[in-house]
């Protein structure tokens, strides 16, 4: 929560490594890289109107 994964947040997949990690997330305007095992902990669901690789926390 202190990197600014809160409920509410808008959170958009950006970029991922070759080999798939890490992850690069746009959130609260800062991308944040974050490992695949530590990304698999994150709950997303869709925005009302979203968009693709987007979703809300």
């Amino acid at each position: 929560m202190e990197l600014g994964f809160v409920p509410g947040s808008r959170v958009r997949a950006v970029h991922k490594a070759p080999g798939g990690d890490p992850r690069v997330f746009h959130v609260d305007g800062t991308q944040i890289a974050l490992r695949r095992e530590t990304a698999l902990h994150l709950l997303l669901g869709p925005e009302p109107e979203s968009g693709s690789g987007t979703g809300q926390l």
